[in-house]
C-alpha cells in the first residue's frame, strides 16, 4: 500500500472495510466521521488515485435530485486484504499496552490498573 496511514486515513479506511460493498459519499462520511471537508476530501482523492478506493457520479441528474450528483465511493475489491493488514499494523502501533499505559499513569508494571 503506497498512502501514509495517519489517524484520519485509518479512521476513513476503517468505513469502507466494514462495510466492503456499500457505497458512500462525502456528506455521510462527514456526519458518521465528525471530521472537516477540508480533512475528508484530500484524503478521498489520494485513496483514489492510489486505487485503494473507486468512485462513480450518481447516475441520476441534479435537477431530478434536487442537488449535485453525488460521488459515491467503494473501496476496491482487490485492495480489500492490503487495507486490512495496513489497518492492523498501524493499530497495533497507537494502541497502547496496559503496561504502557500503567506506565503514562505512574504504575509500575505488574500492578492493576483499576484497583487501589
Amino acid at each position: 500500500m503506497n498512502i501514509r496511514m495517519t489517524a484520519n486515513v485509518a479512521r476513513i479506511l476503517r468505513v469502507f472495510v466494514d462495510e466492503p460493498e456499500a457505497q458512500h459519499h462525502g456528506a455521510e462520511l462527514l456526519k458518521r466521521l465528525r471530521i472537516s471537508s477540508g480533512s475528508l476530501y484530500p484524503v478521498l482523492a489520494r485513496l483514489t488515485t492510489a486505487g485503494l478506493l473507486t468512485v462513480e457520479t450518481e447516475e441520476a441528474s441534479p435537477s431530478e435530485l434536487g442537488r449535485p450528483a453525488r460521488r459515491l465511493y467503494t473501496i476496491d475489491p482487490d485492495s480489500l486484504g492490503a487495507v486490512r493488514v495496513a489497518l492492523a499494523e498501524f493499530s497495533s502501533q497507537v494502541t497502547p499496552t496496559s503496561t504502557e499505559l500503567g506506565r503514562a499513569w505512574g504504575r509500575k508494571p505488574g500492578t492493576a490498573m483499576g484497583g487501589a
